[in-house]
């Protein structure tokens, strides 16, 4: 089933930013340590007679680290390369092999723009003038644009559906494409693991091959083998601790492998010309960028043909249904949908003697489970929906991501709405049942989502045709920033609801930006960044309390803060800033406590992404939590500077958050990457679990207890065009529960994308989204819109605080940190 492979895909699915702009990709997948794969004869793309050179310069290499570093070397040097590369996986249980997979993994390349490159189904070839790439899974489509001058990574995975395909399967992306074109290869060989182990030698199809191990806390170890003559890599044998995770769920496992062999390679040769032509499919339409199925895509159409049992085997299909509008609403029992079908329940009780409207419960589960079990889920559940099985499997037709989704089609068969998960299926649905009754519209709002997806998918494409600055010989060349649109500062306008009194204006710091409440023994007041390189306490009249000058290396700033108070009652705050090297912690007196990592200014990595205090084990001890660029993945370590554990499953963790899943239940830590799950790790750093959220690639996350039960409530901000966001809030079962567009561009100013804070006396805090273009948008709980007004300035900073028992918002500009308090005022 289709809903089955997007499950499994997400575990591989790594951050593809870093892919798009050229840089080093984490090889995902894995396979036991160790563990060899005889490899097969086929014929190679090189001539087969070509001599190998030599990359031994007399000197042989000492360690594992400088093997990798001469293999690297070595396939950036090549004017050409050619294997025909297999990767395979084997997996048994009580001495059956129960999944035995084989794929192409081949590569090619004639610098500087000729290219073929062959994984799991998916291909992309460039014959010098024109690039071509199709997957298998997405027929009618050959993505068709011009060569590049000159091959990068980023022209390799130019494509959102394509670098999924090569991607996301069983091992993960190509390594020797890797070593061929990515900018920071032994950044992508190594993932942040630990320093390079060289093993003992081994011997493949005749080649003398040194074997380098590099260890991964959570995943294992990869098995690099490296011809000791030629320094092209033979074979990888990877680790498979995640796949064995994820493929245990399904039945229990024994021995799983998985290897990556590359017969035939060879560099410098003369690559067989037909290696870089690419003959379309039949009838394939030309495309700018591949789009994956998708159910929006059967709106206003047609509903596919279907063929649905009762409990009876008595059919329902297409031609049954006719007449009458019909509900489909698709789910499973291996998915979270109790709240989906009781949803469902309310909404059938609702309808049910009205002989226009039919609502079914479509069970996706394969016949193998009984008709008793899937019952009986109903009956626990008090669900009393017309149940049906897919004994045919005719919901793959629907194009359904996963379950739960609904469809609603008219009485003509044409499809009117579809949607996954959402929390409000109790109320929109009726909604929107009464407006087709009446002969209404109510294909808008799902259309208009689609649409928001085929956007991004061309902004996607854009960012590969962005040029590059030409680079020096024998250097790599420099990704040339890609232009996002400017954001307007837009003109001063007045809350619509709220209003703003005047409390003060201090002008004593240079460059305010981000801020942060601190309350405690001295009482509450504000600390605040300023000039990138100080803090500033700021009392509630508006003078400044104290300044505070970290401790920072020359290159070094800081502009995000994170305060938080244990157990004990003492209170630290952490200063940092987006892709610097360390974070500064300073307990209740200032005192520095810790710059983590401290060795980081000496062996730099790429940058940390966020910070957050948290206590995921209850035991009162607040612990930090640091998310990076790159491989490094996620680390936490006490608040003194001792790492405790390291999780690299997700490449590129873009931002952090800390909740609770459930009220007064133990807190989480959440970890987004701009992909479309969201990897939670728990209080030993280990993976637990992912989120996928309507398809958002959600690239910042928060939490927040804003009714004050013990309960969070998540937020967070996804593409929905290039330089165009949207705000979206969500639970942890995956329901996108609201959504607010922001305005278009980027901020003139790093700013703090998500804050929470109290604009009205009573009731729960809000959400307070900084918009780019100085606009202020502040949001209830429940995703409500309270109110939104332009600053007139570029926005630097914003927190409220109460003054005076009054809510009081404070902002910081290029002009200074003012603070007004608000009051609810006369509607307008």
């Amino acid at each position: 089933m289709a809903y089955v492979a997007s499950r499994e895909a997400r575990s591989f699915l790594r951050s593809l930013a870093a892919i798009t702009l050229g840089l080093g990709l984490a090889i995902g997948g894995g396979c036991q340590r160790g563990q060899s794969a005889k490899s097969k004869d086929n014929a190679s793309s090189a001539t087969a007679a070509a001599k190998q050179p030599s990359a031994d310069d007399g000197a042989k290499p000492a360690t594992g680290r400088k093997i990798l570093e001469r293999m690297i070397a070595t396939y950036r040097k090549a004017s050409s390369y050619a294997d025909n590369g297999v990767v395979h996986m084997v997996a048994e249980a009580d001495g059956k092999k129960l999944r035995d997979v084989t794929e192409k993994f081949s590569f090619a390349i004639e610098r500087p723009n000729k290219v073929r490159v062959e994984a799991y189904g998916a291909s992309l070839v460039c014959d010098g003038k024109r690039l071509f790439a199709a997957v298998n899974d997405l027929p009618g489509q050959v993505l068709l644009t011009n060569a590049p001058p000159r091959l990068t990574l980023r022209s390799v995975f130019r494509d959102w559906a394509l670098t999924r395909a090569m991607t996301q399967s069983f091992a993960g992306a190509m390594p020797q494409v890797m070593l061929a074109l990515a900018e920071k290869p032994m950044e992508a060989l190594t993932q942040g693991g630990d320093e390079p182990v060289l093993a003992e030698s081994g011997d493949i199809e005749g080649h003398e091959c040194y074997r380098v191990k590099v260890n991964r806390d959570t995943v294992g170890s990869t098995t690099f083998w490296i011809d000791q003559q030629t320094f092209l890599l033979r074979r990888v044998v990877l680790p498979t601790d995640e796949l064995r995770n994820m493929l245990s769920q399904e039945q229990p496992i024994d021995t799983l492998s998985v290897v990556a062999d590359f017969p035939g390679a060879a560099i410098d040769v003369k690559v067989d010309p037909t290696a870089f032509a690419f003959e379309a499919p039949k009838d394939a339409k030309t495309v700018d960028y591949l789009i994956p199925p998708h159910m929006g895509q059967l709106l206003k159409n047609k509903a596919p043909q279907f063929e649905f049992h009762d409990l009876a085997g008595k059919p329902v299909t297409s031609e049954t249904m006719a007449g009458k509008i019909t509900v489909l609403n698709f789910w499973s029992i291996g998915f979270d949908c109790k709240q989906n079908l009781q949803d469902l329940e309310q909404v059938f009780q609702r309808y049910k003697n009205n002989p226009r409207v039919a609502i079914y419960a479509v069970c996706l589960d394969p016949p193998q489970l009984k008709n008793s079990d899937v019952t009986q889920a109903m009956q626990d559940l008090k669900v009393h929906v017309p149940l049906l099985r897919d004994p045919k499997q005719a919901a793959a037709a629907f194009k359904l991501a996963e379950p739960p989704s609904t469809f609603i089609l008219d009485d003509k068969g044409i499809v009117q709405h579809c949607e996954g998960v959402t929390r409000e299926l109790a109320k929109t649905l009726p909604q929107r049942l009464d407006k087709a009754l009446a002969g209404g519209d109510i294909s808008a709002e799902a259309q208009k989502q689609y649409q928001d997806q085929l956007n991004f998918l061309g902004q996607y494409a854009k960012l590969a045709d962005q040029p590059e600055e030409p680079a020096e010989s024998g250097k790599t060349t420099a990704t040339k920033e890609v232009p996002l649109p400017e954001a307007k500062i837009g003109q001063r306008t007045q809350p619509s609801r709220l209003k703003l009194t005047p409390l003060w204006r201090c002008t004593e710091l240079k460059s305010p930006g981000n801020i942060v409440v601190l309350s405690g023994g001295a009482g509450a007041r504000l600390l605040v960044t300023d000039e990138w390189t100080s803090l500033a306490e700021v009392g509630l009249d508006g003078k400044v309390i104290a300044r505070h000058k970290p401790d920072l290396a020359p290159q070094e700033v800081i502009g995000c803060l994170r305060t938080a108070s244990g157990a004990d009652g003492h209170r630290y705050v952490v200063a940092f800033f987006w892709q610097q090297q360390r974070c500064h912690v300073f307990d209740e007196n200032w005192k520095p406590v810790a710059h983590y990592p401290a060795d980081a200014l000496q062996h730099p990595h790429s940058g940390i992404t966020d910070v957050q205090f948290g206590d995921l084990d209850g035991s009162g001890q607040l612990r930090l939590f640091l998310s990076y660029a790159g491989v490094v993945g996620v680390q936490s370590a006490t608040l003194d500077g001792k790492r405790l554990w390291s999780n690299r499953a997700a490449a590129n963790v873009s931002s952090l958050a800390v909740g609770t899943r459930h009220k007064n239940g133990p807190r989480e830590l959440l970890c987004a990457t701009g992909g479309e799950t969201l990897t939670g790790i728990d209080a030993r750093g280990a993976s637990h679990g992912e989120i996928g959220v309507s398809g958002r690639q959600l690239r910042r996350i928060a939490a927040a207890d804003l009714r004050g039960e013990g309960q969070s409530l998540w937020c967070g901000i996804a593409p929905i065009a290039l330089g165009r966001d949207v705000a979206v809030g969500f639970s942890l079962a995956g329901e996108e529960l609201w959504q607010y567009p922001l305005p278009e561009g980027v901020a003139p100013q790093p700013i703090e994308p998500i804050i929470t804070g109290r604009v009205l006396r009573d009731g729960p805090s809000q959400w307070l989204l900084p918009g780019p273009d100085g606009s202020i948008h502040i949001i209830a709980a429940d995703g409500t819109p309270i109110d939104k007004f332009n600053y007139g300035e570029a926005l630097q900073g914003l927190a409220t605080v109460d003054i005076g028992g009054r809510p009081t918002l404070v902002v910081a500009t290029a002009k200074g940190l003012e603070a007004w308090s608000m009051d609810l005022g006369p509607a307008r």
